[in-house]
This record gives C-alpha cells, sequence and structure tokens, in this order.
C-alpha cells in the first residue's frame, strides 16, 4: 500500500518461506507491478491447504507455495465465474518433522 519498503517489528509464522520481515527492491518492483491484490491468512489455513494438496492433487509443496491454494480454497481471492486462475506450487523446503508436530481440530 505504501509502495515503499518497510520493515516489520516481527512475522509470527510457521511457514518459513513467508516469515519475511523486509522484501528485497527487485520483489517489490516485481509485485508493485504485476500484483493487484495482496491476502493473508492464518498458518492453520495454509496447513489444511497443504494437506489438500497431498490429499487431492498428490503434490507435496512447502507452505509458503500452499498459501495462495489456501487463499482459493478459503475463498479470499475475488473472480468471476469461469476465470482461469493460474497458482505457482513450488519449493521443497518442507520439514517433515515439523509437519508431524502441527495438527489443529
Amino acid at each position: 500500500e505504501r509502495g515503499r519498503l518497510i520493515t516489520l517489528d516481527e512475522v509470527d509464522s510457521i511457514i518459513d518461506g513467508l516469515t519475511v520481515k523486509t522484501v528485497g527492491v527487485n520483489t517489490l518492483s516485481v509485485v508493485s507491478r504485476f500484483v493487484d491484490e495482496i491476502v493473508t491468512l492464518p498458518d492453520k489455513e495454509i496447513f489444511d491447504a497443504l494437506i489438500w494438496l497431498m490429499a487431492k492433487a498428490k503434490l507435496v509443496t512447502e507452505g509458503a507455495a500452499a498459501a495462495p491454494v489456501g487463499a482459493l480454497l478459503e475463498g479470499l481471492v475475488e473472480a468471476a465465474p469461469g476465470t482461469k486462475i493460474a497458482v505457482v506450487l513450488s519449493g521443497g523446503n518442507l520439514d517433515v518433522e515439523q509437519l508431524r508436530g502441527l495438527s489443529w481440530n
């Protein structure tokens, strides 16, 4: 929103790929140019999306890659019916031991 770099005091997330206090200049430039909206969601919804990807798509991704899927599953991305949406699924930064210890009811 501010169009300039800011530094967050803290980032409270177990999703390593999303725990950045300050983005790089190049990242800000690309996001400013190509991204219309940024949404946020709690770790639980990202974890649920990660499990959904494993169960439904038979894909293992890191949490940061599952985040946009979580946003779609939670209805946080508005799109007209029939709109094609692409999500890049990447990353192998998944700590299996951490994943085993996580569960939300």
